[in-house]
């Protein structure tokens, strides 16, 4: 056997390959490296280094929302705009520090739910919504307060995925207009938004992470919940492994086409609580949700640390996803 496991940061396991020199034999454990493979002869012990990604608790929303934006900023500086109160829409904004939320300034123009929004904490950008009626306007954010901006979706919806920063974004991936889902795709560059590669088919409330030139969408609505996934190049959009659950509604983060974190959603029949990791080739499970939820946030740039916030029943918990290197013992199971 050999000392690394394939590529499989925060799961639960991985493929140990046939060695070529053995395994190091040691009486205590080693520092610490991903996909490190020893014999503690010890304990007597075939041991790996692994990242193990898990859920704690963060601080609470002041105001409990669902439907509200996400796919910004860090786990330790995001924010979340819009979404809908006890059946109420808003305009109010907070924005996380990787301990508490602070109250910031409105969005401008009708309270609405269901934008996008990408960027960081500091220069963001909200896209679209629903107001009652479909929303083409953008209003960008310096970190205190938002400002409505010429620019407009070339078609308004709401329920779409985004990415990326406050001048190059895909700041629309699909999305619905109450009546019809669709599969054009916008970028916006700062100034203005323009059409982009168009996905596979028509989808909405699809889960959406990375950047302007490499994203993933996975999940969504289309004519039912579903588990396909899709990955951007900067170019096109390319089918690529499905979801273990079908699901919509989902918080995601994630760095690219090869790094993302989904979480919780809703399955078609019930909303979950489980955890979906993508390394670039295949999803793998992660820790469960302290509380099952969907339209939820999702914000982080990479799949390791991350977080949700808000969700069904206008929820004002947070939880933080992290991953640590753990030793763990190998077996025959």
């Amino acid at each position: 056997m050999s000392g690394s496991t394939a590529d499989n940061s925060g799961r639960q396991s991985g493929v140990i390959a046939a060695a070529s020199a053995g395994i190091e034999i040691v009486s205590s454990d080693p520092s610490a490296e991903h996909g490190k493979v020893w014999f503690n002869s010890t304990t007597s012990l075939l041991k790996v280094y692994n990242n193990v990604g898990a859920w704690s608790s963060g601080g609470n929303l002041n105001t409990g929302r669902r439907a509200c934006t996400g796919q910004n900023g860090t786990q330790s500086a995001c924010f979340v705009a819009g979404g809908d109160i006890s059946g109420a829409r808003t305009l109010t904004s907070e924005t996380y520090n990787g301990s508490a939320w602070s109250n910031q300034g409105n969005l401008t123009g009708t309270a609405r739910s269901g934008s996008s929004s990408f960027g960081t904490s500091t220069a963001g950008a909200v896209a679209g919504g629903w107001t009652g009626s479909i929303q083409t306007l953008t209003n960008e954010f310096d970190g205190t307060s938002w400002t409505d901006v010429s620019a407009a979706l070339a078609t308004g919806s709401f329920s779409h995925g985004a990415c990326g920063t406050q001048t190059a974004a895909l700041s629309r991936v699909g999305g619905y207009n109450d009546v019809t889902m669709y599969k054009t795709c916008e970028e916006y560059n700062g100034t203005s938004h323009s059409a982009s590669a168009d996905l596979a088919g028509d989808t909405y409330a699809a889960n959406t992470c990375g950047t302007s030139s490499s994203a993933i969408r996975a999940g969504g609505h289309v004519g039912d919940v579903v588990a396909t996934c899709e990955t951007f190049d900067g170019t096109s959009w390319s089918s690529s492994s499905a979801l273990a659950q079908a699901r919509r509604q989902s918080g995601t983060f994630g760095a690219s086409n090869s790094d993302a974190t989904v979480t919780a959603g809703w399955s078609g029949s019930a909303d979950l609580d489980s955890t979906e990791l993508w390394n670039g080739s295949s999803w793998a499970s992660g820790d469960t949700l302290a509380a099952a939820r969907r339209q939820s946030s999702g914000n982080g740039s990479s799949s390791a640390t991350g977080l949700t916030a808000g969700g069904t029943s206008n929820t004002d918990t947070t939880e933080e996803f992290t991953t640590s290197l753990t030793a763990r013992s190998v077996t025959a199971s």
